[in-house]
C-alpha cells in the first residue's frame, strides 16, 4: 500500500467533486470498480428515467399549450418568461437522458470528452433554471404591483434582452465556477460528470461560494423577498375592498381571503429549497470535513436537483385557470 501511495496520487471524489487523500483517482472510477448489484442498479436507472420522462413529457406539453393561452393574465412577455422556464427544463431533462445508459452500465461509456463536455453543459443549464425561476417570480410581482403599466414597462422585446442577459450571466458564473479547475470525471455515486476539486484549494472555496450563492441563497432571497410582498399587496387590496363592501370583520381572524397567491408561494420557495438546499449542504460539509458523503446521499441529493424541472409544470401551469381550460380545449379538439 505504501508503494502505491508512492507511485499515483490517490485521491477521493463524491458526486460533489470534492477530493482528499484516501482512495483511487478519478481514472478508476471510469473502470467502474464501484459498482452496484443488481438491484440498486435498477432502483437508481428507474429513478432517473422516471423524472427524465416526466420533465420532458410536461415541459412539451407545457410549451405546446402556452402557446394557445389568451388571457389577460398571460401577456406576451409574461409568455416568454414562461417558455424560458420551460425550455431550460427541457434541456435539462434532455441532457439527464445521456445519463441512463451510465446508471444501468455502472460506467461512463462515451468517452472522457463527452464526459467533460457534459458536466459543463449541465452546470449552464442548471443555472439558466434557476435564473428563469427568478424571472417569472419578479415579472408576477410587477404585474401585481403595476398590472395597468406592467406591459409597458416588460414589453415583449425587453423580456427577451433580459433573458438573453441572464443567459449570459449564467455562462458566465459557470465558467467562473469551472475557471482554473481540475479534470472532469465520472461519478458512479452520483452517476454524473464532476469536476475533481481538492477539498484544501482555495479554487473549492471559490466554487462553492458561486455556486451555492447562483443556485440557492441569491433565488431564495429573491423568492421569499418577491412573494412576501405579493402577499401583503394581495392582503391589503383584500382589506380595501372589505372596507368597501362594509365587511371588515372578515379580517377579524387576519386571514386572507383568496389564499391561492399565498400557496403557490409557498409550494415554489418550499419545492425550490427540497431541490436544491441538500445539493449545497452535502457538498459545504464535504469541503468542511474532508470527508465523504454515503454514496446514496451523493445520489439523491444530486438527482433531486431534477425533480424541480417537472415540479415546475405543475406549480407555475397546473394552479393556472387559464392554463387547465386551454389544456382541456386542445385535447378535446384533437379527439373530435
Amino acid at each position: 500500500m505504501a508503494s502505491a501511495l508512492n507511485s499515483t496520487e490517490l485521491v477521493l471524489r463524491n458526486g460533489s467533486g470534492c477530493i482528499t487523500d484516501a482512495t483511487p483517482s478519478s481514472d478508476d472510477y471510469l473502470d467502474s470498480e464501484n459498482t452496484y448489484n443488481s438491484f440498486q442498479t435498477a432502483l437508481r436507472t428507474s429513478f432517473i428515467v422516471v423524472n427524465c420522462l416526466m420533465v420532458i413529457i410536461g415541459n412539451i406539453f407545457s410549451l405546446t399549450v402556452i402557446r394557445f393561452v389568451d388571457s389577460p393574465r398571460f401577456p406576451p412577455s409574461s409568455k416568454a418568461f414562461l417558455c424560458n422556464v420551460i425550455v431550460w427544463d427541457l434541456a435539462y431533462g434532455g441532457i439527464s437522458v445521456l445519463y441512463v445508459p451510465p446508471a444501468a452500465l455502472n460506467y461512463w461509456p462515451y468517452g472522457h470528452f463527452l464526459c467533460e463536455a457534459t458536466g459543463i453543459v449541465m452546470m449552464s443549464i442548471n443555472v439558466c433554471c434557476v435564473n428563469a425561476a427568478i424571472l417569472i417570480t419578479v415579472d408576477r410581482l410587477l404585474a401585481v404591483l403595476y398590472p395597468l403599466r406592467h406591459p409597458i414597462l416588460i414589453s415583449t422585446k425587453r423580456a427577451l434582452v433580459i433573458i438573453g442577459m441572464a443567459v449570459l450571466f449564467a455562462l458566465s458564473a459557470s465558467t467562473a465556477i469551472y475557471a482554473n479547475s481540475g479534470d472532469v470525471a465520472y461519478s458512479n455515486d452520483a452517476v454524473l460528470c464532476n469536476v475533481i476539486w481538492s477539498c484544501v484549494s482555495p479554487a473549492n472555496l471559490f466554487r462553492l461560494i458561486v455556486s451555492n450563492g447562483c443556485l440557492l441563497f441569491l433565488p431564495v432571497v429573491v423568492l421569499i423577498g418577491c412573494y412576501t410582498k405579493l402577499y401583503l399587496v394581495a392582503r391589503k387590496h383584500a382589506k380595501r375592498l372589505a372596507k368597501l363592501r362594509n365587511n371588515a370583520s372578515a379580517f377579524s381572524g387576519g386571514t386572507v381571503p383568496n389564499s391561492r397567491a399565498l400557496r403557490m408561494c409557498l409550494l415554489i420557495t418550499v419545492t425550490f429549497c427540497i431541490a436544491w438546499t441538500p445539493y449545497s449542504v452535502v457538498s459545504t460539509l464535504n469541503y468542511v470535513t474532508k470527508e465523504v458523503s454515503h454514496p446514496l446521499v451523493e445520489f439523491i441529493t444530486s438527482w433531486v436537483c431534477l425533480c424541480n424541472s417537472w415540479w415546475d409544470v405543475i406549480i407555475y401551469f397546473f394552479m393556472a385557470q387559464e392554463f387547465r381550460k386551454t389544456a382541456r380545449k386542445l385535447l378535446c379538439r384533437r379527439r373530435l
